[in-house]
């Protein structure tokens, strides 16, 4: 299927559509959980010890209260439990508690990050923010600051993600949404002082248009290495996929497990490192047990049954795939 002719072109290349020398076949993705906020530390540190406890390997907070961290992610091994937190109504006291937290684990192989995008959160808090008062703008220009100086001393933190999905919901087609990501990454790259080797993160949304998703990981992935072979980087692109908050409907959560199914394989035929669910209850707020097992039975069923883990590039050699691929590389590329 692949040869080493394949190599001179930028789109067609396999190795930038995920394939690698070595897989995990028992882990092909992060199993990401989101956990809903609570003000009381222990009851937020239950929960995600629950959610490690019960199938999922990853955890995502939107929130916590400032000089908490080090009792909400008690007994969590941050070496092997990536932990992430997307808090898009921007703290800057909330941002130096989590560094302050980094720096006392003095641990250099923690993973996760903080996930901020420095030019999609203040669009996005324009449009769907009502009340603005007690949100900190984002200057793109001190985050970059900051992320250089925590990715110094933690190689696996990111201060930076470039969240795609928010371009989602501000109305970015697939085209756009890589297009958007890629300069974001650009203009933040360009004044930076980094050595040429170093973790990005990207969040892609996923949603019910099947082929178009896997081929918007896939195409994704031809930009980024267009960009590292043009400023001879070397790079890792972890590409995170959310499942699209489009998809969902409040009043048909069960029809939301078939959308949210959907996404999540078509993420993971993508070839995704992270992939977050949403619960299908997610326009209704906090969800009960039973949904929360649904979301992490949703990856394990996945992951379990259908075998993908065992194939690189499941979708590598489908005539339709790889043409939609290039079609949506090449039209990202022409900005």
């Amino acid at each position: 299927m692949y040869t080493s002719s394949d190599e001179e072109d930028d789109y067609s290349l396999s190795l930038r559509r995920g394939l690698k020398t070595e897989i995990n076949e028992y882990m092909p993705w992060y199993i990401c959980t989101t956990v809903d906020h609570h003000k009381d530390t222990k009851i937020l540190n239950g929960r995600i010890l629950g959610e490690l406890e019960r199938g999922s390997n990853s955890v995502e907070l939107s929130y916590f209260e400032t000089n908490t961290l080090s009792k909400v992610l008690n007994n969590v091994d941050l070496t092997i439990a990536p932990f992430f937190i997307r808090d898009i109504n921007y703290s800057k006291e909330n941002l130096f508690s989590y560094i302050n937290y980094l720096r006392e684990n003095n641990n250099k192989n923690l993973m996760g990050g903080y996930e901020i995008d420095p030019f999609a959160s203040n669009l996005w808090l324009d449009e769907f923010l009502e009340n603005q008062k007690n949100v900190d703008k984002i200057n793109h220009n001190e985050i970059k600051i900051i992320h250089d100086e925590v990715n110094e001393e933690f190689k696996n933190i990111n201060i930076i993600n470039y969240d795609g999905s928010l371009w989602n919901e501000l109305g970015a087609n697939s085209c756009e949404e890589i297009e958007l990501i890629a300069l974001s990454f650009l203009e933040i790259y360009k004044n930076s002082k980094k050595e040429n080797e170093f973790l990005i993160n990207i969040t892609l949304a996923s949603d019910t248009d099947f082929f178009k998703s896997i081929s918007k990981i896939r195409a994704s992935r031809i930009i980024f290495n267009n960009i590292f072979k043009h400023y001879r980087l070397r790079c890792n692109l972890n590409i995170t996929s959310r499942t699209s908050n489009d998809i969902l409907f409040e009043k048909d959560p069960w029809v939301n497990q078939l959308r949210i199914t959907t996404a999540a394989l078509a993420s993971a035929i993508g070839g995704s490192n992270r992939i977050i669910c949403n619960n299908i209850t997610h326009k209704l707020g906090q969800a009960p047990d039973f949904i929360k097992r649904l979301t992490r039975n949703t990856h394990i069923i996945l992951q379990e049954e259908s075998r993908i883990s065992r194939v690189q590039d499941p979708s590598g050699g489908s005539f339709y795939i790889e043409k939609l691929t290039n079609d949506i590389a090449r039209t990202a590329w022409k900005v």
